[in-house]
């Protein structure tokens, strides 16, 4: 949603405008996706046709916003072989495990036997038939899919790796891209409120095994359904700063398609503006 993107780029400018902050900021582009594959294959072009344009106007859009762009753009479909390097360091150090398939998994008791971890639950409502129906070949119902395999002759989009064709798994993209910018540490990892489970928190499981650490990004931000504003106050006198932050409103109701209470951004600028 805009209000993401525009309340981050508020503690973007803050932190480096008032605070000085020399900031990288780097924003992942999953251009690789079931429903984009889906869509390509339905209006038979090629995939990247279509996330390049929705890319784009996503692009356009906040520029209409003004907000500020990243440092960089990480696409997942640059960077598959980094993506599978990520899995196999994870297979090699016993944290995941290949399947005949040629799907690979998160080992979640294994990772348990070596770390402590806490806030990662299991909830089985809600899975596709497909997540359902390869949930025999896991070894616990936890473990989540870092490698998604496919079959050879299958006219998926697929890719090579160790383990047979297939393609990355949403979290493992994030980690392993985030990973070769920043190394085995992040300051700042920022997203919606609705992304703390199930990817963030596999976000840290994975990166942590990968780095052998036990923190992987320092502070999390978390935007929720709330509008915020900010205000600053300058005191001329004693050069202090004090940075607010107020809840004006709370909505009770998530914002879908299905429930019709959405509206894209050049709609909105168009309409109120």
């Amino acid at each position: 949603h805009v209000s993401t993107y525009v309340t981050l780029d508020i503690i973007h400018r803050i932190l480096k405008h008032v605070f000085n902050y020399n900031i990288v900021l780097m924003m992942g582009i999953t251009d690789i996706d079931d429903k984009i594959i889906h869509r390509s294959q339905k209006e038979n072009v090629h995939y990247l046709e279509i996330s390049k344009k929705y890319e784009q106007e996503f692009i356009d859009d906040m520029l209409k916003l003004n907000v500020q762009s990243p440092t960089l753009y990480a696409r997942v479909s640059n960077h598959i072989p980094l993506i599978i390097n990520f899995i196999q360091k994870l297979i090699d150090n016993g944290f995941a495990y290949a399947c005949p398939s040629g799907s690979v998994y998160f080992d979640m008791n294994y990772y348990g036997e070596k770390n402590e971890y806490k806030h990662h639950r299991m909830n089985e409502q809600g899975l596709s038939s497909l997540e359902t129906d390869i949930l025999n070949e896991k070894r616990n119902n936890r473990d989540f899919a870092l490698w998604k395999g496919r079959d050879k002759s299958s006219n998926e989009l697929k890719f090579q790796s160790p383990w047979g064709y297939g393609r990355p798994g949403w979290h493992i993209e994030c980690s392993a891209m985030a990973s070769r910018t920043f190394g085995s540490h992040l300051d700042i990892h920022s997203g919606g409120l609705d992304l703390v489970f199930p990817h963030h928190a596999n976000e840290i499981l994975q990166s942590t095994a990968y780095h052998g650490n036990k923190t992987w990004v320092k502070y999390w931000l978390h935007t929720g359904r709330n509008y915020f504003i900010f205000f600053i106050m300058r005191s001329q006198e004693k050069k202090f700063l004090n940075i607010g932050l107020l809840n004006t409103k709370t909505m009770d109701e998530k914002m879908s398609k299905s429930l019709n209470n959405t509206m894209i951004i050049r709609d909105m600028l168009r309409t109120y503006t």
